[in-house]
């Protein structure tokens, strides 16, 4: 073999094995969801799952309440957005038209997950029914939850119906 040969063969095995470094490096040092575990993705599986049926749930005689503690899983901006559309449409609308509803969730799949944020997607059935039409109602929907880990507890920072 001549110089060139020998340099071109050693290139091509020092490219193999950084090529075999990078690999590794990034299996079990930087994927994230190589952080996260099973008992992880089932407990936010079941805090949005939770959230989720609790913000489409209630009543016209506790409605308030209902809508007070659902607001107590919401995190930042959706929970100051909760707060005011409770009041000024759900609460009223629930008194006034004897709204009742309750969701109940049928599944729910991690679509996302890291340490401090995940995304999940919630599969409920909803009954509802008011004075106007008594026959309670069922309707499926899905849900986008956003959670964000605010100081050690998954709260919902995001929620979007279909």
């Amino acid at each position: 073999m001549n110089g060139r040969t020998k340099l071109t063969a050693a290139l091509g095995v020092l490219a193999v094995a950084l090529a075999a470094l990078a690999g590794a490096l990034y299996l079990t040092q930087y994927r994230p969801d190589t952080r996260v575990d099973d008992a992880m993705r089932a407990e936010v599986g079941q805090v949005a799952g939770a959230g989720a049926a609790a913000l489409l749930s209630y009543t016209p005689e506790t409605v308030a309440a209902d809508m007070y503690a659902a607001q107590q899983r919401l995190t930042g901006g959706l929970a100051d957005y909760y707060g005011r559309l409770t009041d000024s449409v759900i609460v009223p609308a629930a008194r006034d038209k004897k709204i009742s509803t309750h969701a109940t969730v049928t599944g729910t799949g991690v679509s996302s997950l890291d340490e401090d944020s995940a995304v999940v997607l919630v599969f409920l059935k909803q009954e509802t029914s008011s004075a106007a039409q008594p026959a309670p109602v069922d309707a499926t929907t899905a849900a986008r939850v956003e959670l964000q880990r605010v100081d050690g507890d998954w709260l919902i920072s995001g929620f979007d119906a279909t």
